[in-house]
């Protein structure tokens, strides 16, 4: 299993030094920071999409 950004999450939590995966998750990825993330990156897609769209006009 990867996360998002395609580092295992014990990778991850090994290169922090913590002693579990639920302290990283609990500190770095609080309520439900995923899916919020692919909203705010779905936004900005429109966004992008619509600027690169009234500059072509």
């Amino acid at each position: 299993m990867t996360g998002l950004s395609g580092v295992p999450p014990l990778v991850i939590c090994r290169v922090m030094r913590h002693s579990s995966w639920a302290t990283t998750r609990k500190h770095y990825a609080p309520g439900n920071v995923q899916s919020d993330a692919a909203v705010l990156r779905s936004v900005l897609a429109e966004k992008e999409t619509a600027v690169t769209k009234k500059a072509a006009d």
